[in-house]
């Protein structure tokens, strides 16, 4: 059954459909409506639901999954069994973020999406070991993880609690056995997890050393030596920054006295931070640091008379 049609509409409608005019006797019900010839009520049938509901299933799913995972969704072809690759690294990071946002449930709020808000939700609560493997899967930077735990470190320091505060029990998974529940175990063992993922990296060390300096407090031995063997240009550019002229000028000294043992013949690789150097003794001289300044010196000529030497030997032998 159809709608009434106005006269000619029947034949267009036939001949756009590619149907065959012929004569017939359409009886007009009642209800202003005509009656199809058999053959042709019978061609204009839809197609199966149930294969349409599939193919749309198909691409529906196709799409949901490709915008789930980020990914391009891959070109409709011929088959409809499609296929996604994800690579380990895929399903690690998802099921970091999904443990991480289970991990922010005690907030009450809705945990959000994003890896970086992810990372700052969870320094607010002190989760700093989830926070830490978000960082790893999900290219977050560690700093601000670093600077949070150090300042929380410090703030023990300062004011000294009669029991720890559960965060340090909570985040023991790289805690540095240096002692039982140290707070500082925590910070170096989440220092020493950056270094052995990114060994060329030295923010790690700048965002704990600049929280010490920030706060007027001496960088401990601890960090002063592992910045100087990793980074000793950076660490002097740190506390420059920072108006630690006295510290700096020791770690010049220091650093020039290593190198300057290095030199055994003139193919020895040595490598001193002279721009960092330089601005060190010229500040130095400003705040009068004259007994700092004589010993940085004085290993400064030694280094170079050392060099010297080397040289001269060498063109005596050629």
């Amino acid at each position: 059954m159809i709608r009434c049609l106005p006269p000619g509409k029947y034949r267009v409608y036939a001949q756009e459909h590619q149907f065959e005019m012929q004569e017939c006797q359409l009886e007009r019900p009642e209800m202003g409506t005509f009656q199809l010839p058999k053959e042709l009520e019978e061609e204009s049938e839809p197609e199966s639901p149930h294969e349409i509901t599939q193919e749309m299933i198909d691409v529906t799913l196709r799409d949901v999954i490709a915008d789930e995972l980020n990914m391009t969704a891959p070109a409709a072809a011929s088959i409809q069994r499609r296929m996604f690759i994800l690579t380990a690294e895929k399903l690690c990071e998802e099921c970091v973020i999904a443990n991480a946002r289970v991990a922010l449930l005690v907030t009450g709020e809705v945990p959000p999406c994003d890896p970086k808000e992810i990372v700052d939700k969870l320094i607010a609560i002190k989760n700093y070991d989830v926070a830490f493997d978000v960082c790893r899967h999900c290219d977050v930077s560690v700093c601000d993880l670093l600077c949070a735990v150090t300042l929380d470190s410090l703030s023990i320091d300062a004011n000294p609690p009669d029991i720890l505060p559960s965060w340090v029990q909570a985040n023991q998974r790289r805690s540095e056995k240096t002692g039982s529940s140290n707070h500082w175990s925590v910070v170096r063992g989440l220092l020493a997890a950056a270094e052995r993922l990114w060994p060329n990296d030295s923010r790690p060390l700048r965002a704990i050393t600049r929280t010490f300096l920030a706060h007027g407090i001496p960088v401990p031995c601890w960090l002063d030596a592992e910045y100087a063997e990793r980074d000793v240009g950076g660490y002097l550019r740190c506390l420059i920054e920072y108006g630690a002229i006295s510290q700096g000028l020791k770690v010049a000294a220091n650093c020039v006295d290593q190198e300057t043992k290095k030199v055994k013949s003139t193919d020895s690789s040595v490598w001193l931070p002279l721009t960092a150097i330089s601005d060190l003794i010229s500040l130095g001289a400003k705040q009068k640091e004259e007994k700092l300044l004589s010993c940085l010196n004085e290993k400064l000529r030694t280094h170079f008379m050392r060099v010297e030497g080397f040289e001269k030997v060498a063109q005596l032998s050629h």
